[in-house]
């Protein structure tokens, strides 16, 4: 249907109207003359003629025609042609369909590898490379836009291969977590006692004042702070805040970010992306070179082959890895022995597909910059009330006027998180981050065919033929018994020319020689009629009769 712009339903119909009209038909017709090589009822003519004109007349014979076997067959089949008409409809249907485009290929980014970082600016610290840090900055500032993933769909309507827990495609990402850790808060009613000298010798005053804060290690909040963060250390993702909510309650969460494999379900409908994360794997942290990696039956794509590892490198098992913390983790040879970190264990090898690395740079480079958004910050209050604060922005998007809760902390995190990971996706290495393919479909208009209905249809075309053959072998005989005529003589003519006359030897010498269509077509052509009322109408005065008067 994409290619050949036609409807089918014609060439059904044309089915049924070739039997109906051109088969049935014209054995009726032929039946006229083959049921008078024997005397019969002129009124026979009649409705032998009217039967073959349509579907009235035949039922007509039906009941009061003649009783010609021949006859009574063509006009049931003629019956049955117009009781099937309707059904062709039902012979051919249309529906919509999708079919796989050719030469079009759906892609989804993901990585298997991220090793981007900025600039080494001292010994140990790693700067951030801009695309991430601006992907970590819109995030907190906007929390509640989703990260949109690019993709190539050319119809917008594609889907991918998955396995059969649901999974298109896995990729290196960011996960996230937020925590109640509202039982780690400490209160302290903290008294402060102020001695002061008077100008007068011997004058002393004292003042006492008394505070109440709240604590959680490295935080505090009171009167005037309604949340602070406590400052970073080492290499990690994690965080914590400690806030007062609404009615001066106060509460703290632990957040944490750490490298991970994500398992999505894919497919693309009407230019949208639907993306869910089916499961998720930890990285693992190795301590010897400060990367998340980790090897294993985890395939990128459900076309991955085999994860299986091998003692040497063979096949596409390329990517060296070695067992840390009961776990085979990436081994960076380079590194590791450039650092003089001895591996004391047995290097397998695995498929590029089944490894996957979050290299030691990048992690110092996240580490270092975290503590720009949520080390040792803090929003204040100058009334002491949730609802008006100073401070960061993204630490007001997190606190809500106090509305803050595990819900939408949890929110909050996740939308920071899945920031960073489309970065990650986008800018994985090239070595292994080829990107998912799928199947490109277009909307058409199918066909469906009813093989029972089309079964009826050409039972009756059968029947029609089989009937025409019959009509013929029955006028064969007749041309043999009878008068010598040829077979299938279903023209009118012969009876406007030869009229009713039984005795070929009173026929007019002119009329003798046509005996044959050809002949009666070729004179019929040549005659001019006109159908007149002899009681009105003067046949004298009729012009047509008046020219042929006049030609005789």
């Amino acid at each position: 249907m994409a290619t050949f712009h036609f409807c089918q339903h014609p060439p059904v119909h044309l089915l049924v109207n070739f039997s109906r009209s051109s088969l049935i038909s014209g054995g009726l017709g032929e039946v006229r003359w083959v049921w008078f090589r024997r005397p019969n009822s002129l009124r026979d003519l009649d409705r032998l003629e009217e039967a073959s004109r349509g579907a009235v007349g035949s039922l007509k014979l039906l009941f009061t025609g003649p009783r010609s076997p021949a006859a009574i067959a063509g006009a049931c089949i003629i019956v049955a042609l117009l009781a099937i008409d309707p059904i062709t409809q039902e012979i051919i249907q249309y529906y919509n369909c999708v079919d796989a485009v050719p030469r079009e290929v759906a892609l989804i980014p993901r990585t298997n590898n991220y090793t981007a970082a900025g600039m080494h600016l001292r010994t140990v610290d790693v700067g951030l490379d801009a695309p991430m840090a601006a992907a970590m900055y819109q995030a907190l500032i906007n929390p509640n836009k989703p990260s949109s993933t690019p993709f190539t769909c050319a119809t917008g309507n594609c889907t991918f291969p998955q396995t059969v827990t649901g999974v298109s495609f896995a990729s290196l990402a960011i996960c996230s977590s937020a925590q109640d850790i509202s039982s780690s808060i400490k209160f302290y009613n903290i008294t402060y006692i102020y001695n002061q000298t008077g100008p007068s010798p011997g004058q002393r005053y004292t003042s006492v004042s008394h505070e109440a804060v709240w604590q959680i290690p490295g935080a505090q909040i009171g009167e005037g702070v309604m949340l602070s963060t406590p400052g970073f250390y080492g290499l990690s993702f994690d965080f914590d805040a400690l806030m007062f909510t609404t009615g001066h309650k106060p509460w703290a969460v632990h957040f944490s970010l750490f490298p991970c494999i994500q398992f999505y379900s894919a497919d693309i409908s009407n230019n949208i992306l639907n993306e869910s994360v089916v499961s998720s794997k930890p990285l693992t942290f190795n301590a010897l070179d400060q990367s998340y990696s980790l090897a294993g039956n985890y395939p990128s794509t459900p076309s991955t082959e085999s994860c299986m590892r091998s003692p040497q490198r063979e096949g596409n098992n390329t990517i060296p890895t070695f067992e840390y913390n009961g776990t085979d983790v990436y081994y960076d040879e380079t590194r590791l022995t450039s650092g003089g970190k001895a591996v004391n264990s047995t290097i397998y090898y695995y498929p590029p597909e089944c490894v996957w690395y979050f290299s030691g740079a990048s992690v110092w480079a996240i580490a270092q910059y975290l503590p720009n958004f949520f080390g040792g910050r803090n929003l204040t209050s100058p009334y002491d009330r949730p609802d008006a604060t100073e401070g960061d922005l993204w630490l007001q998007q997190l606190y809500a006027e106090g509305t803050v809760n595990l819900s939408s902390a949890t929110a909050y995190i996740e939308s920071l998180a899945s920031s960073m990971t489309m970065t990650m996706r986008q800018r994985g290495d090239a070595s292994n981050s080829v990107p998912v393919k799928g199947t490109v479909w277009q909307s058409q208009t199918c066909i469906h065919i009813s093989w029972s209905w089309l079964s009826v249809a050409f039972a009756l075309l059968s029947s029609a033929i089989t009937f025409s053959l019959w009509v013929i072998q029955q006028s064969l005989m007749a041309c043999r018994d009878s008068y010598p005529r040829k077979p299938w003589k279903s023209s009118i003519l012969p009876v406007a020319f030869h009229r009713l006359h039984v005795n070929v030897d009173e026929l007019p010498d002119e009329s003798k020689q046509l005996f044959d269509i050809r002949g009666m077509s070729k004179v019929a052509s040549t005659l001019q009629v006109q159908l007149i009322d002899l009681e009105k109408d003067d046949p004298v005065k009729n012009p047509v009769s008046r020219d042929l008067t006049e030609k005789k």
